[in-house]
Parts: structure tokens; sequence; C-alpha cells
């Protein structure tokens, strides 16, 4: 995700510089490793969330790597602890791959293939934004696909439109299902349009020291109503485990509204800020360093925001192109 909170990335920017800008390393495989672990080591946020024993990787890395490993099979082990942190925001590239953590719950299909069965009227805003309305019922649906920094914020106050459109509505399906996050004025925008108030939705802490719970002191970020409307009636929030990113800052923002149900599957649990670095060799890697907690204090990385309501998409339901979810969302508002 692309800043999650400006004065965080601008904390970012000043505190974290590229650990190849000094002394020239030597390429070899036991320097690419030792640059690759000590940076995790030192910078990366997610530790402690996550339960990660990292001494012991290395120790076992450096076992492998004294037996003389070949070029595919030392991508290999870097990938082995890369996916090993289970995190979105952890990438690796290298040897024409890319290499990053897949977050679905294999116990449930991501979405079905249409909602022709239970909408009419749907209207694409833009590539971003679509609603319409639940056959048979006075109740409304918003999909958000995506906050992708491709798209400037004037994509997002496309929201408006939809507002407009379903403020007669009893109540809304909101649906950022597989909605794999973007930039922090996108999501802030569309979420700014279902709050009635302003409040501090989220702090973020820049990892600072040697221990894995060394963090700066907490730097908050206001949201605040935005458009000429906002809509308070009744939400069932749909997430899934591909709601990723600012797409689960989007949910977090969200989840304690007394009008705000989220019905699905527990978001992917990546939250924080991510920087890119450059091996000796070549290969590139992206790792969490900052650590974003909700209004209360309470961060969700490695966990996820849960729903109110557990609901799975099982493969035969994709099949039969049933979706449960919002089958479900349908039933309580009726």
């Amino acid at each position: 995700m692309k800043g999650v909170l400006l004065a965080a990335i601008v904390l970012l920017f000043v505190s974290c510089e590229n650990l190849l800008v000094n002394d020239e390393p030597v390429n070899t495989q036991e320097e690419n490793f030792d640059l690759f672990w000590d940076d995790f080591n030192m910078n990366y946020a997610g530790f402690s969330a996550r339960g990660v024993q990292w001494q012991e990787i290395k120790e076992e890395s450096e076992s492998r790597i004294n037996s003389r490993l070949t070029i595919q099979d030392f991508f290999e082990l870097l990938t082995e602890i890369t996916l090993g942190l289970k995190d979105i925001h952890v990438e690796l590239r290298g040897v024409g791959r890319q290499i990053h953590f897949d977050s679905s719950n294999p116990l449930s299909v991501n979405q079905i293939a249409s909602l022709d069965e239970y909408l009419n009227d749907v209207t694409d805003i833009n590539e971003a934004i679509s609603y319409g309305f639940v056959q048979g019922s006075n109740i409304g649906y918003i999909s958000i696909n995506t906050f992708s920094s491709r798209f400037p914020v004037a994509v997002f106050r496309g929201i408006d439109e939809a507002v407009k459109a379903i403020s007669d509505t009893d109540g809304l399906i909101l649906d950022i299902r597989s909605n794999s996050g973007g930039a922090a004025a996108n999501f802030k925008t569309t979420a700014s349009r279902f709050i009635n108030d302003s409040f501090t939705y989220a702090s973020a802490q820049l990892r600072n020291g040697p221990e894995f719970d060394d963090f700066a002191d907490p730097i908050g970020d206001k949201i605040a109503p935005g458009g000429p409307l906002q809509y308070t009636k009744p939400i069932f929030l749909l997430t899934n485990r591909k709601s990723a990113s600012a797409a689960e800052i989007f949910a977090m923002t969200l989840k304690d509204l007394t009008y705000l149900t989220i019905v699905g599957d527990t978001t992917a649990g990546g939250f924080g800020n991510s920087v890119w670095r450059e091996l000796p060799n070549g290969w590139s890697y992206r790792m969490t360093i900052t650590l974003i907690s909700d209004k209360n204090g309470v961060s969700y990385e490695g966990v996820g925001i849960p729903p109110d309501e557990v609901i799975y998409i099982s493969r035969q339901d994709s099949v039969d192109n049933r979706d449960p979810q919002i089958e479900r969302a349908i039933e309580i508002l009726k």
C-alpha cells in the first residue's frame, strides 16, 4: 500500500535509507543473506504480531548457504523466508520471478462470477466503483473493487454519485471483497461518505530499535465526513481474505459504527507501510516497517479484521453461482 498516514510516510523517508548507500558490499550468497536478514532484523515491524522465530531462521538458513547453493536454490531459500512471514507487504523479486504471500482462504472462494441473480440496475461509475439495487427489496449495493494509487482521488469522489442514487434505500450492502488496497487518500475519500462525525481512525508507529517491540510514538490521522451526502443507515460490509491493505484500513475505520455489520471472511492482515530494498546481486525485496493500530490502539497486523458474521463461499457455491455472504446481508436487512 502506498502510504497509510501522511505523517508516517514523511517519517519513513527521513528515517530509512537504503542499506547499500554506504560501503559497496561483496556480492556473495553470505553477504546477500546477511544484508537481507539484518535489514529485517532491525526494521521489520511484524515479528511480534506474527510470532516469527527470526534467529532460528538465520541459523537454519546459514547451514544451507554453507553448502554452496545454486542461484536458483538460494532464491528458493529467500522465497521460503519471504512466504514464511505470511505478510502481503513482503515481496521478493529476482531470477525473473516475483514472490509474495497469497492471503486466500482455501475454505472460501473469494467471490462468485456474477451477481446478476441478486441485483438490478447495476451502474459502473468508473473502474473502481459500481452500484445497484437488490432485487425485490429497497436495499442498495455498492462495490469498491480497488483503492489503487493508479487512480486519482477524483475517481473515488465518484462515490458521491452512488450514495446519492441509493440514498432512499432502507439499507446498503457495501462490497470490498478482493479489494487489494491502494492509496490512503482514496480509501479515506470513500470512507468519509459513511460516517457522521470526525475521529482519529488509525495511528502509525515506525520500527525504530533493535528489539522487535521497539516503535516510535504513534502518529494519528483523522477522518471527517465528506461529500454532499453521508449514508448512515444500516450497512453490511462484505469482506474476504483478499480484502487487503488499504481495504483493511477502510474496514477498520468503519467497523465500530453502530449501524455497520461486517459479513464474510477475515481480511488479509497486512496494514503497515512498506519500503523496497535492493541486494548486491540485483534482487529486490519489500518489507513492512510501520505498525498500524485502530482508534483504540489495537493492531490487527497478522490477524486481519474479523467479520461479525463468518460466512464462507464454498466451491459448490461458486459452481452454482450462489453468494451466501450477500444472501445473509439481504436476509438481515429485509
